[in-house]
């Protein structure tokens, strides 16, 4: 699978764990490194999962990867910095 592919997966991944802080407006991904550490071909289902490492008032530091659903080798893993809208230093009520 073409890495742009598995890069935009990621970020995709990353989005509900940002969204999981329960934050009221937007967080944009500003920069994103990404690591490719094995094949992922398109008949090869894949496992997604994020985690916030640190959230400032407006800077979040997530961590992704992606594994093979059939034997859980790790495909690609990306460290992304999001940066938040003014609203996003609240909390949702």
């Amino acid at each position: 699978m073409q890495g742009g592919i598995l890069a935009a997966c990621l970020d995709d991944v990353m989005g509900p764990a940002v969204f999981s802080l329960g934050r009221e407006g937007f967080f944009v991904t500003v920069s994103m490194s990404v690591s490719f550490l094995g094949k992922a071909l398109p008949a090869n289902a894949l496992v997604g999962e994020a985690t916030v490492v640190r959230a400032g008032r407006r800077h979040l530091l997530v961590e992704a990867r992606l594994v093979r659903e059939s034997d859980g080798a790790e495909v690609a893993r990306a460290s992304a910095t999001s940066l938040g809208d003014r609203k996003s230093t609240r909390l949702n009520s």
